[in-house]
């Protein structure tokens, strides 16, 4: 989850070299929500499937702005 106000390119380039970076079998979806959260966007990646790994859930913990959910 991310607040539209919070996607920027640098955000973008880092995500996209985390998950380059870790191929595998779990989907991976994005919450985009407005800042008062009352209108929001589903997104899921239909092409990249990751390995969640201890990397990308330091970067996620060290976002202050997003938020995760591992199922």
């Amino acid at each position: 989850t991310v607040p539209l106000s919070a996607v920027n390119g640098e955000m973008i380039v880092e995500l996209n070299s985390l998950i380059k970076d870790t191929p595998g079998n779990t989907e991976l979806y994005f919450h985009v929500c407005d800042e008062d959260g009352q209108m929001f966007v589903n997104l899921m990646s239909k092409i990249l499937k990751i390995t969640v790994n201890r990397a990308l859930v330091d970067y996620l913990k060290n976002q202050p702005l997003l938020d995760y959910k591992i199922n």
